[in-house]
């Protein structure tokens, strides 16, 4: 009786360290999943190396990342996203993605910076009365900036306003 003590000790001590054995060779196999950092460096770049494609994904993979959510750079992500769209020209989008920005991030340091370029986008889109109510907003609210000066600009080169033409975008 006693060997056979003796034996099943041994065998459950045996079990234990192959368990063991094979849970650290699960773990060790396993790749991390991507923190929000790395995350963020991978899509700027892929930004920066011309992949636009990739890095929207990538920012948006960090934007729906409950970790990252509520991230320093989440705003910074977002602009991003936006910038992306506005240098490829496709308005609609950038005009999207800047107002999303400008919900979820207020008083951001980028708020100027979104609010001119979506006037500037509007612009583009021939939404002349949104166009100048975004662009004098940012004159009035971001005086003595860049981007008021930008706006200002921007402003003198619009066609008037014409009564009853106003797009379909607003603040």
């Amino acid at each position: 009786m006693g060997d056979l003590n003796e034996t099943a000790s041994g065998l459950r001590l045996q079990m234990k360290s192959l368990s063991d054995q094979v849970v650290a060779l699960k773990t060790s196999n396993e790749p991390a999943a991507p923190g929000c950092k790395e995350i963020k460096q991978n899509a700027d770049s892929s930004r920066f190396s011309g992949f636009y494609d990739d890095a929207i994904s990538s920012y948006r993979d960090y934007l729906s990342n409950p970790k990252c959510m509520g991230d320093s750079h989440a705003g910074d992500v977002q602009f991003s996203v936006a910038d992306i769209y506005y240098d490829q020209k496709k308005w609609d989008q950038a005009i999207t993605d800047y107002d999303i920005f400008l919900k979820n991030y207020p008083g951001h340091d980028k708020t100027a910076s979104a609010l001119l370029r979506k006037g500037l986008a509007l612009a583009e889109l021939k939404q002349t009365a949104d166009a100048r109510a975004i662009l004098t907003r940012v004159t009035t609210e971001f005086k003595g900036t860049p981007e008021a000066d930008a706006a200002n600009v921007r402003l003198k080169t619009l066609a008037p306003a014409a009564s009853g033409t106003r797009g379909s975008r607003g603040n």
